[in-house]
């Protein structure tokens, strides 16, 4: 079984709009394949403080979760109305265990994407160019690029950042706004200047793009991303290779 957590601060004027938009959500969460459950609780001390739980039989049901228009609206929501709001997500084992954070990699995942935060241009080609940024919120990150072509923007993202909390792995989880694709990538720092990522399709079962994210100074970092190609092998591979700018 899998769950996710949503915590989030709302606004003190807003706790009414909030719980009523949640009654909504929740009704038709729960009537989801795969949903075994979703609740929505306040906490005890802090009463703008909300809790959504979603607890899921399968990864597959819950990556499809994610990508419902639902999802999408009550993240949206909770950004709105909230003040700031955090996502944990764990597994239970079929022996009752939660698998708690921890890692073998002794690298402090969550200080060293610090090294993000900021606002960073790219050049696409020649006539194309990228704005990436990411900033901190609650206990993650919000993630935005947007890619102008001859100064009008194409194509724009967002998303969101933060730590898989069974083995503190870095979760990406990135909505591309021109094709409506959302894609995920998972990853960790092998070293304190490169990230290494892969992202998945949504039952996890393939990885279609590989990268890496590597710090030459501080204000400048260079990726180099591979993914599959036509054939859907690796044996076409795309390579594309980009070096990030910091603006500020």
């Amino acid at each position: 079984m899998l769950f996710y957590q949503i915590k989030v601060d709302i606004k003190p004027y807003k706790s009414d709009e909030f719980i009523k938009s949640m009654r909504s959500f929740s009704r038709r969460i729960r009537k989801e394949k795969g949903c075994l459950g979703y609740s929505v609780y306040q906490d005890s001390e802090k009463e703008n403080t909300y809790s959504l739980v979603g607890e899921w039989k399968t990864r597959q049901a819950m990556e499809k979760h994610f990508r419902t228009h639902d999802f999408e609206v009550l993240i949206g929501a909770a950004r709105v109305l909230g003040e700031t709001f955090e996502m944990n997500l764990a597994e239970v084992s079929k022996s009752g265990s939660l698998h708690a954070q921890s890692s073998e990699n002794s690298l402090d995942q969550a200080e060293l994407m610090k090294q993000f935060v900021g606002t960073w241009t790219y050049e696409i080609d020649k006539d194309r160019i990228g704005l990436w940024e990411m900033t901190p919120y609650g206990n993650g990150y919000e993630i935005f690029w947007n890619a102008k072509f001859k100064g009008e923007s194409s194509n724009t993202g967002k998303g969101i950042a933060g730590f898989i909390a069974k083995n503190q792995k870095v979760n990406w989880f990135i909505l591309n706004r021109k094709t409506g694709m959302p894609a995920r990538y998972l990853g960790e720092f092998v070293t304190e200047y490169k990230l290494v990522l892969e992202s998945y399709n949504f039952d996890h079962s393939r990885i279609f793009r590989k990268m890496e994210m590597n710090f030459v100074t501080p204000d400048k970092f260079k990726v180099k991303s591979k993914r599959r190609g036509k054939s859907g092998t690796w044996d076409d591979a795309v390579v594309s290779e980009y070096t990030y700018n910091r603006v500020k």
